[in-house]
This record gives structure tokens, sequence and C-alpha cells, in this order.
């Protein structure tokens, strides 16, 4: 948690090392780890710790390793997994009172960012709207979400829409953006990984949508 990246990077490669691969434990790792590689631009690790986790927990049952092995796998462009087993992770119906109420935004947001890079604009629509309203206000998790969906805006032909929610969230991105920047020589925030994902969807947006 003190920006010192590279450090990470060993220390979770040996904690991966050591763990069994079926074990929770394993798997909080390798998430957190998933988004630190992507963010060094260790684009062959990234794929392989995402393909070997899918092959793990595939799956499972559990609702949050579940939401979390089909966001690592899905939340950037850069895929090189199986689309269609990764959504199917966080696109599965799971009665109301079967998902913990904690849990509910951050899996609608998987599901959001499922459908949409299966191309089901609607479906990702609405997840990342409930996802964004279940939220706390200002959240990183809600920050998030509403990026997401402004891509989804775009793309299912809502240009103005798009365009004007992103200009909203500029400001709080930039923030997200220095708070991430600042963790490289001082105290990280205990959800970095969130940042990390923000910062590397956000091109993506501004190439889809335009921007800053």
């Amino acid at each position: 948690r003190a920006g010192r990246w590279m450090e990470a990077d060993a220390d979770f490669t040996s904690a991966l090392e050591l763990l069994p691969e079926d074990s929770a434990m394993w798997h909080e790792y390798a998430y957190r780890f998933a988004f630190l590689l992507a963010y060094t631009q260790q684009s062959d690790r990234y794929r392989e710790l995402c393909r070997q986790t899918l092959a793990n927990f595939g799956d499972t049952d559990n609702h949050k390793l579940a939401e979390r092995t089909a966001k690592m796998c899905l939340f950037s462009q850069d895929i090189a997994i199986d689309v269609e087993q990764a959504a199917r992770l966080a696109v599965r119906d799971y009665a109301d009172n079967d998902v913990p109420n904690w849990l509910v935004a951050w899996y609608e947001q998987s599901k959001g960012i499922a459908e949409y890079r299966r191309g089901n604009w609607a479906a990702s629509i609405e997840a990342l709207e409930r996802s964004a309203g279940l939220s706390t206000r200002q959240s990183i998790g809600a920050l998030t979400s509403q990026l997401y969906l402004a891509m989804a805006y775009h793309r299912a032909g809502q240009h103005e829409k798009a365009r004007g929610l992103y200009q909203s969230l500029e400001l709080s991105l930039d923030s997200a953006e220095q708070e991430l920047s600042q963790a490289k020589s001082g105290q990280a925030a205990s959800n970095w990984n969130d940042y990390m994902a923000l910062h590397l969807v956000r091109p993506e947006a501004v190439a889809l949508i335009g921007g800053n």
C-alpha cells in the first residue's frame, strides 16, 4: 500500500506460488495482482493470470469470487481469455436474497462490464445504472460504474448523453488520477486496485467518447 509496485509484484508472485490455487486467499492475491500487472504494462503476465484464475474459479458458486473473476478478466479491453466464460460468472441470475447487500452494487458493476464486453449495450446500461445508483455517491465504485456507463451510452447511440456524463466525471477522474500518482511516493488507499482500473479504462473512454 505504499506505492512500491515492483516490491508488491515480488510479494504477490511469492504468495501465489505458496498458496493453494483453489483457495479463497489465492484468489484474493490474484485479483489485486491482475490490476497491478495491467497498470505496470505487463500484458503477457496479466493475461496469463486471468487465464489461470478463470481455469481455477470458472465454475465457482461463490458470489464474491465470481464477480471478481469476471471483473479482473474483463475490466480492460486487453482481453485474451474466453469472454463468454468470464461473462457468465457475472451475468448469472441470483435470487435477491442470495446476494449479500454489500455485494449488490459490485455485482451489478461486474455484470454491466461483462455485458459491455459482450456488446449487449442495453443490458450493460441497465446493470451499470443500478450499480451507480446503489453505490455511495462520489465513491470510487460509483465513478467506475459511471465511466463504463458513459461508454455503454455511446455504443448504444446515445452520444450526447454519453458525452454529458463523461464531462460530469472529469474532475472526479482527475482527482482519482492524482491520488494514484501520490501513492507512488506515499500511502496508497486500501482499494488501490480500483484506482488502477479507472486509470486504465479512462483512455478507452476518451478514445470512444472524446475528452481530455
